[in-house]
């Protein structure tokens, strides 16, 4: 109904295909906001998966909308998509997860380099061991 779709201002943007009102409503939004469920349990990102936006769906992925949130029954967007053939939304959403996994990885490689170069900077230096060897007996 209206009044409830009145509710949720940006999962009815996302609904419409809206990405112009739905960057307007959700210019301030937090990473909570993101997570909020409309009347049936959906997030922005799983209205706009269910109606094939893409557009609405990438932004909400790019704007911090977690691809791995699960609805009211207990279904990822890329769920959503594959059990319906909606193969854009799904392509969009699995790639876009994939490269937030590559850069996530990639502060780790950094500081193996930092670390690797701090070696190679340190100075050489001698250790000098006495070993004794007897029998415990």
């Amino acid at each position: 109904t209206k009044t409830e779709a009145d509710k949720w201002p940006a999962h009815r943007a996302a609904f419409m295909d809206d990405v112009g009102q739905l960057r307007l409503l959700t210019a301030n939004w937090s990473i909570e906001d993101w997570q909020s469920y409309d009347c049936c349990g959906n997030t922005v990102a799983h209205v706009a998966t269910l109606r094939g936006s893409l557009c609405c769906l990438q932004l909400a992925l790019e704007r911090g909308c977690d691809a791995e949130i699960k609805n009211s029954v207990g279904w990822t967007p890329l769920e959503e998509a594959a059990d319906r053939s909606l193969a854009a939304p799904a392509r969009l959403i699995f790639d876009f997860s994939e490269a937030r996994k590559q850069a996530a990885a990639t502060p780790a490689l950094s500081l193996r380099e930092q670390a690797l170069k701090a070696i190679e900077t340190m100075p050489d230096f001698k250790l000098k061991i006495k070993w004794r060897f007897g029998s415990p007996i």
